[in-house]
């Protein structure tokens, strides 16, 4: 987790916290619960830079389970999706080649 001011001397990270996707970033706080993302892309305090695909999973998912601690519930919750998805069953890839009739 880091927080909204950057260190001095530092910027915002080039890679979303979450996904790791290198993307433009807004930031995500986890100690307010603030549904409405531009607000929350202004609030100080704790959270994480998240691309824009992983900030609309979080807040999508808060509307759905509003409640106190929901903001960082929201991201303990993509961390497990995407764990699974990592962790997951390997998926079946088929290469087909084509033949060659010329020989």
């Amino acid at each position: 987790m880091t927080t909204s001011v950057p260190v001095p001397g530092s910027a915002e990270p080039l890679n979303c916290e979450l996904c790791q996707r290198i993307s433009v970033l807004a930031f995500h706080t986890t100690r307010n619960d603030v549904l409405d993302r531009a607000e929350c892309r202004r609030t100080d305090g704790h959270g994480m830079w998240l691309c824009s695909i992983c900030e609309e999973a979080v807040h999508r998912w808060m509307a759905q389970h509003p409640g106190p601690g929901s903001a960082q519930q929201a991201v303990n919750e993509m961390i497990q999706r995407l764990s699974g998805l990592i962790d997951g069953p390997p998926r079946k890839y088929r290469r087909q080649r084509p033949t060659d009739d010329t020989a």
